[in-house]
């Protein structure tokens, strides 16, 4: 049985998250790739959970060491002559990648953003319609789902991080609705998932071979997905007022949790186990937060509209974009209370980038770069 070195991740975490884009750092990328891969290869699998569970824990402890607690503030903006949709990032490259869509009839693009500069490095064309995409951190895919409905097709591309090239798209079979809505990675499985909204399906993609493995049933719509590799538990909200907890090794729903109205997007924090689901509940728009059970914790009233989510483990800081008001709510992960509400921010879809704490927000034709603190 493979012993995990722990004396060697410890040191690796600090220094990752300090040093910046250099060879040194490079190596580190490296060192942290071949770790991973190695928990890959650990027979029983509660204990390389447990050992990124614990490499995020130490890591939230070197930053809670280090780093005094400020106001966010936005840093910088970037602007697009079109409309920019889902964003995601890789935070071993520190890679930002935003989806711009360019009309019907040309190609859309996943626009590559360095984390360290913030300015755009690549523009990689991809089909049209594209939406949302989610990164293997492991294989450094960006997989990027995509419909067009007239006539219907529907795919997830798959983009080499390493070359900004695509290296495939894979077809996925849906009926007339609302295509493809949601997709997330878990990088300990090698697995990305799909919620296919037309079909009330959850799709799975071997995230090494690209190629469809799988189909998991959800009793309604999904639309936003989130998964939790220490459990292997898939959230998936379902476009109304419930969230489906789901087993993917049994494609079995668990359960189902009331949340509110319009929750479309959810996001879960790899440490703590909690899940943050936007919506409007009563009237008032609020992030419901659950612990891993699905057991509602906290209903925290954030801006009007709420959409994108996100939540960085370190920090234990979840951020919510409020569409209709062009805000960000800032939520504390400990006490499960919103301390700010960044204005003046087109907002829609964000990440939260755990190695540079900076949170990119992409809605209008803008991505606009905010602190986490």
């Amino acid at each position: 049985m493979y012993h995990l070195p722990v004396i060697r991740w410890k040191a690796i975490i600090p220094v990752f998250l300090a040093t910046s884009d250099s060879p040194a750092r490079l190596r580190l990328h490296s060192q942290w790739r071949v770790c991973i891969s190695r928990l890959l290869n650990v027979r029983r699998e509660r204990m390389r959970l447990s050992a990124m569970k614990n490499l995020l824990a130490v890591a939230a402890m070197a930053v809670a060491v280090s780093l005094p607690a400020t106001a966010q503030t936005v840093s910088s903006q970037i602007s697009f002559t079109e409309p920019v949709q889902g964003i995601t990032e890789n935070p071993l490259t520190n890679q930002i990648y935003a989806v711009v869509t360019l009309g019907a009839g040309t190609s859309d693009a996943l626009v590559v953003i360095n984390g360290k500069s913030d300015t755009v490095t690549a523009t990689i064309p991809i089909p049209n319609g594209s939406y949302v995409p989610a990164v293997d951190i492991l294989t450094n895919r960006v997989f990027v789902t995509n419909c067009t409905f007239s006539p219907l097709s529907c795919g997830v591309t798959v983009v080499d991080g390493f070359k900004n090239k695509v290296i495939t798209t894979i077809p996925v079979t849906t009926t007339t609705g609302d295509g493809l809505l949601g997709i997330t990675a878990d990088p300990l499985r090698g697995k990305i998932y799909v919620s296919n909204g037309s079909d009330h399906v959850v799709d799975v993609i071997n995230a090494y071979t690209n190629t469809l493995t799988g189909k998991i049933t959800i009793a309604g719509e999904p639309w936003g997905l989130a998964i939790n590799p220490d459990n292997n538990r898939l959230y998936v909200t379902l476009g109304g007022s419930e969230v489906a907890i789901v087993d993917p090794a049994t494609q079995a729903t668990l359960q189902t949790v009331t949340v509110g109205e319009d929750d479309y997007n959810v996001a879960v924090n790899w440490v703590s186990g909690n899940v943050f689901v936007p919506n409007t509940l009563f009237g008032f728009s609020t992030t419901a937060v659950l612990d891993k059970k699905g057991n509602v914790l906290s209903q925290v009233q954030v801006g009007e509209a709420p959409e994108g989510v996100d939540v960085d483990p370190i920090t234990n800081l979840a951020f919510v974009a409020n569409s209709s008001d062009n805000t960000v709510t800032v939520i504390d992960g400990k006490s499960n209370t919103a301390t700010a509400t960044v204005g003046g921010i087109p907002a829609f879809f964000l990440v939260a980038n755990p190695a540079t704490q900076k949170v990119y927000i992409s809605g209008g034709e803008t991505v606009t770069v905010m602190t986490e603190k």
